[in-house]
């Protein structure tokens, strides 16, 4: 299809490892976030720094439109809290973009989508029931349920020396922030062999002897070791209102997909959608209770034989069925069904549409024009010469042609940029 894709977030969103048969770019904009944080150096007050945040993700919103305007897209699609405004998602559906928003959090606690869901098209949730209907009476186009997943090239198995080992691992280990539950429950937890590896834990007893590396920020590599080296990984889901377990817990976090990935063993407090994800008690230990945690623990450090076969089979549960692959072309499925005509009149309308079409009489060009296609290139001269202008070897008849064409180009626009006074 020649249906262009543009994926707004950080670099864990969107590893370009899709491989959808579509034209998808990644906008990467986590560079961005760090100087968020330096208005707190300038201005305290509340209203004049959100006022300023505000202003600066309105910056960012602008070079995102001017990246969409300069290389047209079909459907975008923002990850989380992608920094982009209802101003440019506006400007971007008067143009034609289909506008879509994978809502990965809590819809209780992080309440953005009451103002946002009126910008999208399409929103995918987490969370079902009065999740998809609030977000839905906001304003959003179509709601639906899209749980996480994992990124098999970042979460998979790891071989690590002794000395990796040493550091990263432990019988008990969990990464991930310091909830007030994680924090109520952990802390029952000091006289075991526990390491517990994440930012915004207390500095006091007993989080002084079990944080750590001083609570610092982990890059994904460093807990996929931490992962593949403890004997069990502890998935108890955030909560800060409640002690403990949730009861009510429903949405299933991406750690629960990573740790499966890695092939290690978890131990993950239950939760409402995550038996049609994974079957307790073979693909995954589960527990509903603090108490029923500390016996399983108990349980399992004493068995790893069948820890292992626990691992194993969600391991090979996620690569089959949850994977950000798979999600990406169920949430790409949703998108033609419902926008189907409109994508198909951009396809036939579209000059690489024309351009393959014309060159089928030229079977190297008609190659070359696939190429172009296939990597994402804009159907003009300059895309389809990229790839010869940087390779070796002896040129064709037709690469000659078109790289003495592309020599032209240039200079017209030499030409024509001295007549108008620019720089020579």
């Amino acid at each position: 299809y020649e249906i262009r894709l543009s994926l707004v977030g950080s670099e864990m969103c969107i590893r370009d490892r899709f491989q959808l048969g579509q034209r998808m770019r990644s906008w990467d904009v986590s560079g961005f976030a760090g100087s968020l944080g330096q208005f707190e150096k300038f201005v305290s007050e509340p209203l004049r720094k959100n006022s300023l945040q505000a202003n600066y993700i309105e910056m960012i919103s602008q070079v995102l439109l001017e990246a969409a305007t300069e290389k047209p897209i079909d459907i975008l699609i923002c990850m989380a809290q992608a920094p982009i405004s209802g101003r440019v998602l506006t400007e971007l559906r008067k143009q034609g973009v289909i506008t879509v928003l994978w809502f990965m959090e809590d819809y209780l606690r992080f309440t953005y989508w009451r103002d946002t869901a009126q910008y999208y098209d399409f929103v995918f949730t987490i969370q079902k029931g009065e999740c998809i209907e609030m977000i839905r009476k906001a304003g959003a186009g179509h709601v639906s349920y899209l749980p996480m997943a994992c990124d098999p090239g970042i979460h998979h198995p790891m071989n690590l020396s002794a000395e990796e080992r040493n550091r990263w691992g432990s019988p008990i280990s969990f990464v991930g922030a310091g909830y007030h539950n994680r924090q109520q429950t952990f802390a029952g937890l000091a006289d075991l062999p526990f390491k517990i590896w994440g930012t915004e834990w207390p500095g006091c007893r007993p989080f002084d002897r079990m944080v750590q590396e001083e609570g610092r920020r982990l890059t994904p590599e460093e807990y996929v070791k931490i992962f593949c080296s403890s004997d069990i990984n502890l998935n108890l889901h955030s909560s800060s209102e409640r002690d403990g377990v949730d009861p009510g817990g429903d949405f299933v976090n991406p750690r629960t997909f990573e740790l499966a990935s890695c092939g290690v063993f978890q131990l993950c407090d239950s939760r409402s959608h995550l038996p049609e994800l994974f079957k307790a008690g073979s693909e995954i230990a589960t527990f509903d209770s603090v108490p029923e945690m500390k016996e399983k623990i108990s349980y399992y450090l004493n068995h790893p034989e069948e820890r292992a076969a626990i691992a194993a089979r969600g391991r090979e549960r996620v690569l089959r069925e949850h994977t950000y692959q798979h999600r990406l072309s169920e949430m790409l499925r949703v998108i033609y069904s419902v926008k189907f005509d409109q994508l198909k009149r951009k396809t036939d309308a579209s000059p690489w549409n024309r351009l393959l079409e014309r060159s089928k009489p030229y079977d190297e060009l008609n190659d070359r024009c696939k190429a172009a296609f296939n990597r994402g290139e804009e159907p003009i001269l300059d895309g389809l010469v990229a790839d010869i202008v940087t390779g070796q070897g002896k040129l064709s008849e037709t690469e000659q042609k078109l790289l003495f064409l592309h020599h032209i180009r240039k200079q017209i626009i030499r030409m024509r940029s001295e007549e108008s006074g620019g720089v020579k």
